[in-house]
């Protein structure tokens, strides 16, 4: 089984198999609350800007939640997956932030804030401050325009088309590789 390993503060992810480090293949055998657990740590991964831990934790998330209706789960992972990609795939970082909005937006219930009051303050939520350092990384690399264009396609996808999308456009070794460590 996977299962989280703390030590001296750090933490690691472990196996009890180590023929099985990674994911392909295994969702039927995994224990429960693994996907909640790997979740937690892409989240942890991506607060620390460990960018390519987020990336792997992330989409191993993905790959076991892709026909998942938990948009507020899914919505980090994309976001994650899209900031991780800003600096050398733009293109697939534009369209991923897209669709992480769109099943933000999604995942909310309706009129959430009462008539008066204002907005709270985002600069806190640091999935969604990746998400701007997304838009700012692909406006310099690719123009507001493309930028724009991106977004709204990643905005049209179903969430199972934004999760296939991810899958087929991040290399598959995430999904059987090990599972690094961030003890570095």
């Amino acid at each position: 089984s996977i299962r989280p390993r703390h030590r001296g503060g750090q933490l690691r992810l472990a196996s009890n198999n180590p023929s099985s480090a990674g994911f392909g293949g295994m969702a039927g055998q995994l224990p429960s609350g693994t996907v909640t657990f790997l979740l937690t740590a892409s989240l942890v991964a991506g607060r620390l800007r460990d960018w390519d831990l987020a990336l792997t934790l992330s989409l191993q998330t993905l790959y076991l939640w892709r026909w998942s209706s938990a948009l507020l789960q899914l919505a980090p992972c994309l976001a994650l997956c899209a900031r991780a990609l800003a600096e050398h795939r733009p293109e697939t970082a534009g369209l991923l932030r897209g669709a992480a909005y769109a099943a933000y937006r999604r995942g909310s219930p309706p009129h959430t804030r009462q008539s008066g009051t204002e907005p709270g303050d985002s600069n806190g939520n640091f999935t969604l401050v990746a998400l701007r350092e997304t838009r700012d990384l692909v406006s310099a690399a690719l123009g507001d325009e493309r930028r724009q264009e991106l977004r709204a396609q990643g905005a049209a996808m179903s969430m199972d088309e934004a999760v296939a999308y991810a899958l087929a456009n991040i290399d598959p070794k995430l999904l059987t590789g090990p599972i690094a460590s961030i003890d570095r």
